[in-house]
């Protein structure tokens, strides 16, 4: 892969290639794990391309505006809170 890296939304087919890197490197990503995090957030993973070609990926998840700001710690007590 040459090129600048590109960051942008995932595609869903892409979630599955990157669930299957993960598997062809021993890593167990969960059975049905991708489907549910992706119906819960879809707009929740970036994917990284390079040279027109997926090359990384990662999930995120969109903090609630009470917990976007501060620190973990703040967010941790929020959670308690709640």
């Amino acid at each position: 892969m040459t090129g600048n890296l590109l960051v942008r939304p995932m595609r869903r087919d892409e979630l599955d290639a990157l669930v299957g890197w993960a598997a062809d490197e021993g890593w167990n990503p969960g059975l049905g794990d991708a489907e549910v995090f992706w119906a819960a957030d879809p707009e929740g993973f970036v994917a990284a391309e390079s040279g027109g070609e997926l090359a990384s990926g990662s999930p995120g998840r969109r903090a609630e505006p009470a917990r976007a700001q501060g620190t973990p710690a703040a967010g941790r007590a929020n959670r308690a809170a709640s």
